[in-house]
């Protein structure tokens, strides 16, 4: 069965690797979207083409839609929005801020608000089949395995906001 995808946080380097490991592998590709913020429209292009180059893909099988997440329905407009609520069928959302020297409030509209949206944004999608977020969580030590948040200890006086 053809798969849609739909890709936050593109033209980013995790973004560039699934979709090499998409088209490498898979034959099901009907169609490949990227999120891309206005200001990375230009290397978005770029990246795209080399993609078209390297995998001799038709014009249009990778598409850039200007959008931010930070934003209602991700900044995409409506007519753009109706046609992916019905044919995404998995999304990757790899947007975030990952540099811990960022000022919280720019960290917390891109990595928390900017999640939540997508959350919102991915339940509307009819023939969703598979959503895959990759979170921008950091943990210090040497533990391995799963570490839940209930698990973890906080320093007296400490809130945990989520």
């Amino acid at each position: 069965m053809a798969q849609v995808y739909f890709f936050t946080g593109f033209p980013g380097f995790i973004a560039n690797q699934l979709i090499r490991g998409i088209l490498t592998k898979y034959d099901h590709v009907e169609k490949i979207y990227v999120l891309v913020l206005p200001t990375m429209k230009h290397q978005a292009k770029m990246k795209i083409n080399q993609f078209n180059e390297q995998y001799s893909l038709p014009d249009g099988k990778i598409s850039i839609i200007e959008g931010d997440i930070t934003k209602v329905h991700l900044g995409i407009d409506e007519k753009m929005n109706r046609e992916l609520e019905t044919s995404v069928t998995r999304v990757f959302h790899l947007a975030a801020i990952y540099d811990l020297a960022v000022p919280r409030d720019i960290a917390y509209r891109v990595n928390v608000d900017g999640t939540r949206n997508v959350n919102e944004w991915v339940q509307k999608l009819q023939k969703l089949k598979r959503y895959t977020y990759f979170s921008t969580a950091y943990i210090a030590g040497t533990r391995t395995g799963i570490l839940k948040e209930d698990e973890l200890i906080r320093p007296p006086g400490l809130k945990m906001q989520i």
